[in-house]
């Protein structure tokens, strides 16, 4: 979706980086896949180019778990995983955080923080941090949430997105300069 934004413009990929304010070469990492959109990028080019950000970020995160998932697909023959637990939604509450969903699992399987962490294959430290608003959650976190714990990887992520959308917005909103008062 942001290689049809760009080639929409009609501009080169390092005038385009320039009119939403980002890199160049950080820009070029994320339009050949080896750097995600982050939500700061996602807003920027919203802002100019008139697209839905969240959409943008949510095909970013559908694509990679679709990446996670042929790999585990075509490494399947060599390993196995454990069947999920459950397969009930945990948090039913719609403007629930990805944060508080991850909270919600935690809290139904009535493992610590630490045991939960090791349940995914995960450091505890990682964990953690993403509890503590610190780190985002990975789509191979997800995914790994999502297989273990019955989660949806997509909504999880969507979760995550509109919140980072939510924080960049009133980032943007509070650091903007007041009017000048009436002369």
């Amino acid at each position: 979706m942001l290689l049809e934004v760009v080639a929409r413009s009609g501009l080169s990929q390092e005038d385009f980086a320039n009119s939403v304010g980002y890199p160049a070469a950080r820009f070029g990492r994320v339009l050949t896949g080896r750097t995600r959109i982050s939500p700061d990028l996602a807003h920027a080019v919203a802002q100019r180019y008139k697209i839905d950000p969240l959409d943008l970020l949510i095909r970013q995160n559908r694509t990679a778990l679709a990446t996670i998932a042929a790999d585990r697909d075509h490494n399947a023959f060599t390993t196995t995983s454990a069947p999920a637990v459950r397969r009930q939604p945990v948090c039913r509450d719609v403007d629930a955080s990805a944060i508080n969903v991850v909270r919600a699992v935690i809290t139904k399987t009535g493992l610590s923080n630490s045991r939960f962490a090791v349940t995914l294959g995960y450091d505890p430290t990682i964990i953690s941090k993403i509890l503590n608003g610190h780190q985002p959650i990975t789509p191979a976190l997800a995914d790994s949430i999502s297989r273990r714990y019955g989660i949806d990887a997509s909504d999880l992520l969507a979760r995550q997105a509109r919140w980072q959308l939510a924080a960049v917005a009133e980032r943007n909103t509070s650091t903007r300069p007041a009017a000048a008062p009436p002369g």
